[in-house]
């Protein structure tokens, strides 16, 4: 395999390639280089430029193998657009500054490509850092994108669309900031995406949207663990969004996981609505993530909230460190909502268990039990660790089945909706009215 170079002052005209007489631009190094080939660009600002690549070429900035985050050389500046065509099996850009595209890398294929590296660039600006659409055939398979840093945005850094799941495709270790972009992360490909380990700071309506699919499988779809979520612009609405409010169709095969994440929201400078929402899909299992909150200003914030259409399956939400603040609960802000009017399928049985919980208004509310449809056959169990001034447990609406018995009431109230509190064997009116210090 031959190596290549480029370079600002090179020439497309005069120069050979080499690193003596470099090219001046991507498109030609791509053009006169070989599939498997590697090309260097060197440091400084080069003219608008774009590829598209039906042949697999390593194309390496002075960053590459150095994260977004770490103290980098100087740049390879380039606004270019990459199309990965089908043939491009084995593409990797490490280490470029791309600026300004209108979609930085893009996908033009119907039959898939695999083991694509998109690794440790900084992309600016443009209105998707990588769009992914119109497979219908293959799969999508071994796919990286790790240690970019994606900012500027105005429709979604990263969007997945396809027909067909993905295999081991990894959005990991990268920084999403300060995007007007309604998504960080958006897909309606239904599985086998993995997001981890990222940062994303203040996101604009969603950090993480998973939309849909209609693939069904016996693992989680969507695999969202060890990221950090950090406030919310004044518009973001939600950390993670399972299912899509609004859409006209639902995918009830959606299932995701989403664990070890950690929030951290500041009510006074972002306008959430929940930090996780399932709605529109077969379910979910979030546990083991941490909320922490800060700030003053008064607002209604659920840690996750179920919202119109839920699927027959399982909604699990366990073993959460959720801390709220007074300001939560000057608000009425329960842990978790069951939104009046959101249709949950008989047959899907919802968990929330083995939590810690502190500062809230309340625990659970569940709106209607005849708009909800959490009647029989559908249970909803209460079993956390809840501390500090809590003044309602569960809210319930009439004909909602909620067992609530089994939790540990460290400070006020007991469960609402005349259920027996197992401790003093009273009867909570439904109001929230204090039952003692257990």
């Amino acid at each position: 395999m031959a190596e290549f170079f480029i370079a600002p002052t090179g020439s497309d005209t005069t120069g050979d390639g080499s690193q003596a007489t470099p090219w001046a631009s991507i498109a030609k190094a791509y053009a006169s280089s070989a599939s498997g080939d590697t090309i260097r660009a060197a440091a400084g600002t080069y003219a608008t430029s774009n590829v598209s690549m039906s042949s697999p070429r390593t194309i390496l900035g002075p960053n590459a193998e150095v994260s977004s985050e770490e103290t980098r050389e100087p740049e390879a500046v380039l606004t270019t657009q990459f199309t990965f065509a089908d043939g491009s099996d084995g593409t990797t850009v490490d280490g470029l500054s791309l600026i300004n595209a209108t979609r930085c890398f893009v996908t033009s294929f119907t039959n898939g490509a695999s083991n694509i590296a998109i690794l440790n660039n900084i992309v600016t600006g443009g209105t998707y850092a990588l769009a992914l659409s119109g497979l219908t055939t293959s799969l999508v398979t071994g796919w990286s994108v790790a240690g970019n840093r994606f900012t500027g945005q105005t429709t979604a850094c990263v969007w997945l669309q396809s027909f067909v799941p993905f295999t081991g495709f990894s959005v990991s270790g990268n920084t999403f900031v300060n995007n007007t972009a309604p998504d960080g992360i958006v897909t309606n490909c239904g599985s086998g995406l993995v997001v981890e380990n990222n940062t994303f700071t203040n996101s604009n309506q969603r950090a993480v949207n998973i939309k849909g699919g209609n693939i069904e499988s016996v693992v989680p779809s969507v695999v969202v663990r060890n990221n950090t979520f950090n406030s919310g612009a004044a518009t973001t609405k939600m950390f993670v969004s399972i299912g899509h409010i609004g859409d006209t169709v639902h995918f009830d095969q959606t299932t995701a996981l989403v664990e070890n994440n950690t929030f951290n929201y500041n009510t006074d400078t972002g306008g959430m609505w929940s930090a996780v929402v399932v709605t529109g899909s077969k379910g979910a299992t979030v546990r083991s993530n941490t909320l922490n909150t800060t700030g003053t200003t008064v607002r209604f914030l659920p840690f996750l909230t179920v919202w119109d259409t839920v699927g027959e399956g399982k909604l699990v939400a366990s073993n959460n460190s959720i801390h709220g603040n007074t300001a939560l609960m000057s608000a009425a802000s329960p842990v978790f909502c069951i939104q009046d009017g959101s249709l949950v399928s008989p047959q899907t049985t919802m968990m929330f268990d083995t939590n810690t919980i502190d500062h809230f208004d309340s625990v659970l509310v569940v709106g209607d039990g005849v708009s909800t449809g959490l009647q029989t056959g559908t249970s909803v169990t209460v079993f956390n660790n809840i501390y500090t001034d809590v003044p309602y447990a569960v809210s319930t609406g009439p004909g909602a089945l909620v067992d609530a018995r089994y939790n540990f009431w460290t400070d006020k109230s007991g469960p609402s909706g005349g259920i027996n509190d197992p401790v003093t064997g009273k009867i909570a009116n439904g109001t929230g009215m204090v039952m003692g210090t257990y």
